[in-house]
């Protein structure tokens, strides 16, 4: 087996968060908060509100940033801080283009 892994990343943390909770219903946002300061981690943390989940994305996106660094397979890591979708597409058909 020969696997490849692409990671969409999102440089800022904090804004692409608002921009999420700006483009969707109060509900979705106050279930998502709930849900993350509510678990394990973020209770532990004592991480609440919109600022909790910021600080509870952004430990996650270190640990996952952290398992890519230390993976030894083909990987790709593509920044999607723009939100341009096609562009996005575009580089994961570059990508899968070389393979």
């Amino acid at each position: 087996m020969n696997p490849l892994l692409i990671y969409i990343d999102q440089k800022d943390i904090r804004s692409t968060f608002e921009k999420v909770v700006n483009e969707r219903p109060k509900e979705w946002s106050d279930g998502f908060i709930e849900y993350y300061t509510n678990q394990a981690f973020g209770k532990m943390q004592g991480y609440h509100g919109f600022d909790g989940v910021v600080q509870v994305l952004q430990e996650r996106k270190n640990v996952e940033l952290e398992i890519f660094n230390l993976l030894e397979i083909n990987k790709q890591k593509i920044d999607n801080s723009q939100y341009n979708i096609e562009t996005c597409k575009e580089e994961i058909r570059k990508i899968l283009d070389i393979i």
